[in-house]
């Protein structure tokens, strides 16, 4: 998380690991830890579109998908990742980082 928030405005593209970045996503969509990915993230299908992470975290399900490392950051508060990804939630993820 850090490393692409200091490469995305330096224009330092990378490719992480995959399997590293989902296990990041599953960690942050199971629970609240050092940022509130959890809260964030409830009530709506996530599903990556380049790694097998998928999850549902609540009753209304509204469906986002994209790249996991944008996920990830959007889990994580990055509002700079947003345009990245795609669906219905986009506009509930959006508000709910507008009132971070």
């Amino acid at each position: 998380m850090h490393g692409a928030d200091i490469r995305r405005p330096l224009g330092i593209t990378t490719t992480p690991q995959v399997d590293t970045v989902t296990f990041v996503a599953e960690n942050y969509a199971a629970r609240d830890f050092a940022v509130a990915s959890h809260t964030t993230a409830k009530g709506i299908a996530l599903s990556a579109t380049n790694s097998p992470f998928a999850t549902v975290l609540g009753q209304r399900c509204p469906v986002r998908s994209g790249p996991v490392l944008d996920l990830v950051m959007v889990m994580a508060g990055r509002a700079a990742h947003l345009h990245n990804l795609t669906g219905s939630g986009v506009a509930i993820l959006t508000e709910r980082l507008r009132n971070h």
